[in-house]
């Protein structure tokens, strides 16, 4: 039979205390970036959804509009676009359809909060500069009441995506990819120049 373990001598200085160990685990006692404690999963949708409310709105008011389908855009010059029906849209903006005297004309139209329309004017503005037929011409632009930035330019047709779709196996012959790559070099060439 063992003898009983017998407790340390009064006697002996306790030794220093250490912190206990941490408990070995994979997953963290707190999250990272906050240093809270994890919240339970019964409680996260609440938490997010107070995060959410609490993120600050945007400090730029977005009280501008893009015009739609038949509405009129007047120039400085004074000169009148009707809009007509819609080309394409996207996320910062809407193209649509008008008419420069006889001419059929594309009237590119973006938010003024989040426009882009300004450099791209700065680009054709230099591109009909140096005579590049590989750009469209730019007609008109301007700024409507800070609510809008719009851009008359020349009516180029379908875009790649859409001919290419309309294709029976969905893909250009070689011969018109081939073209297309020179003409994409070209305007790199052109671009790398004027910049």
């Amino acid at each position: 039979m063992a003898d009983p373990p017998q407790p340390p001598p009064a006697s002996t200085p306790p030794a220093a205390s250490a912190p206990p160990a941490a408990p070995v685990s994979n997953a963290p006692i707190v999250a990272p970036i906050t240093g809270t404690p994890p919240q339970p999963a019964s409680t996260l949708p609440a938490v997010n959804a107070a995060a959410i409310a609490s993120v600050p709105q945007a400090t730029v008011p977005e009280k501008d509009r893009l015009p739609k389908e038949g509405d009129e855009i007047v120039t400085d010059g004074g000169k009148k676009y009707k809009l007509g029906p819609v080309l394409g849209d996207g996320g910062y903006g809407t193209v649509f359809l008008s008419q420069d005297d006889d001419i059929k004309i594309a009237v590119k139209t973006e938010k003024f909060s989040k426009s882009q329309l300004k450099i791209e004017i700065v680009v054709l503005k230099a591109a009909m500069q140096a005579n590049c037929k590989h750009f469209c011409e730019l007609i008109d632009c301007g700024t409507k009441m800070k609510d809008f930035d719009y851009m008359m330019i020349t009516l180029l047709g379908k875009d790649l995506h859409k001919l290419r779709c309309e294709l029976p196996e969905r893909k250009f012959s070689i011969n018109t990819a081939l073209r297309i790559g020179i003409q994409t070099l070209k305007v790199y060439i052109f671009w790398d120049r004027i910049s």
